[in-house]
């Protein structure tokens, strides 16, 4: 009876291991952003008992995620959380793990797609929010009335064409606001400086300057602060609450900024996993509040 009872509790200690669920990550890079959301889905993971997470980079190309995406396949894992690169892959990423029966979380960047031939669950924010949220405090703050710079992040990227169509819904609102320029700065600090440098050299008045995230936000931030202006004058916006923006903010130079909760994103993306991967539900369309920071604000976000 005694070793009866032994190999039932060996055999139950096995059937537990095998219960482990294994979820595959694969991040399209490393920025300050996705650093963030990385870091999180990588607490939520080890603070989850009977996870195991294998996360790798696919620094921007496609068809290293597409392998990745394949090896993670062919690992039998139960589970793939994707932050992807770019749109066009998406389809075949879908198709291998739908006929594979894994089901993907999308993390951040929503895909194009709005059917799955597979189960999919997306945990994002809803982006045009953000564009509105931003140009609506912005436009109060100045009366209605002035001249308006867009830095676009890369109108290639669904949440910079989203963001801006925020923004310019807003703007339709407030026939005293006048769009001057509007250019894609990649999403990049130097490009953005570079752009606002410009406009000053040829003596455009701008009285706004909406940014589809911080890093272009800080470089319209560095072109003002070498123009010798005030930044009682020009008023920033940028979007994602980075810490850098956030001391920006305190210094008096970033007016809003729109907190895209990285944590929250890389905590539901690991919940909606395990969910699937044991054969349960996830909202499809996960959508993560955002959050508006102001100076009035700022030092929870700090």
């Amino acid at each position: 009876m005694k070793r009866f009872s032994i190999f039932l509790m060996s055999t139950a200690l096995m059937v537990n291991a095998a219960a482990a669920v294994t979820i595959g990550t694969t991040m399209s890079k490393k920025d300050a952003f996705v650093s963030i959301l990385t870091d999180n889905i990588k607490a939520a993971a080890s603070g989850t008992s009977g996870v195991d997470l294998e996360l790798v980079i696919a620094n921007m190309d496609k068809d290293t995620q597409i392998n990745q995406v394949k090896t993670f396949i062919e690992k039998k894992v139960d589970a793939i959380i994707i932050n992807a690169v770019a749109d066009e892959h998406n389809e075949a990423m879908q198709k291998m793990a739908a006929e594979a029966n894994i089901p993907l979380v999308y993390v951040n960047r929503q895909p194009p797609q709005s059917r799955f031939p597979g189960p999919v669950s997306v945990v994002s924010c809803n982006e045009l929010v953000a564009g509105r949220l931003q140009m609506r405090l912005m436009a109060n703050e100045v009366g209605g009335k002035g001249n308006v710079v867009i830095l676009n992040g890369a109108l290639s990227h669904p949440a910079a064409k989203a963001r801006t169509e925020g923004v310019k819904e807003v703007l339709k609102q407030y026939p005293g606001l006048s769009v001057v320029h509007e250019e894609d700065a990649d999403w990049n600090r130097d490009n953005a400086e570079q752009i606002i440098t410009g406009l000053l050299n040829k003596g455009t008045k701008i009285d706004i300057i909406a940014a589809n995230n911080d890093e272009m936000a800080i470089g319209a931030v560095r072109a003002i602060e070498k123009a010798g202006l005030s930044f009682d004058d020009v008023m920033i916006g940028g979007v994602d609450a980075t810490p850098s923006a956030i001391a920006e903010m305190e210094a008096g130079k970033i007016k809003v900024t729109v907190l895209q909760n990285a944590a929250a994103q890389g905590q539901q993306s690991i919940k909606n996993a395990i969910a699937m991967a044991e054969g349960g539900y996830a909202q499809e369309f996960d959508w993560i509040p955002w959050e508006v920071v102001v100076p009035s604000n700022m030092e929870k976000y700090k």
